[in-house]
């Protein structure tokens, strides 16, 4: 059986799998799945302290809703009562864009703690 191209749509795990590599690759601390209280966020950043950076949650968005984030849903609305930045990678062609707000992020945390 050979892969058809085509029928292909890039699955929300291969989005986090292409954030997560890009996050290891750059020695940014990111951990899947990650348990909380009653939440379970799909990945956090953290610091050389473990403390948490921020929450980061994958979508897979297509078409007119490519860039849209519901922020009036209940779990909108528990993550963000955490006070940690939430950021959301919507689809495939996203991802290098939140890396880079993440890798700043985290390399701001890394300067604060060594000076």
């Amino acid at each position: 059986m050979k892969f058809n191209l085509y029928k292909y749509k890039i699955s929300s795990a291969n989005v986090q799998a292409e954030f997560y590599r890009m996050c290891r690759n750059a020695n940014v601390n990111i951990c899947l799945e990650y348990k909380h209280n009653d939440c379970r966020f799909d990945a956090v950043i953290y610091d050389k302290n473990n403390e948490i950076l921020a929450i980061i949650e994958f979508k897979n968005r297509w078409g007119k809703y490519a860039n849209y984030v519901n922020t009036d849903t209940k779990q909108h609305k528990k993550y963000i009562s955490y006070g940690i930045p939430v950021i959301y990678v919507l689809n495939f062609s996203d991802v290098g864009e939140k890396f880079n707000v993440v890798k700043n992020l985290f390399m701001k945390a890394v300067y604060e703690l060594v000076f």
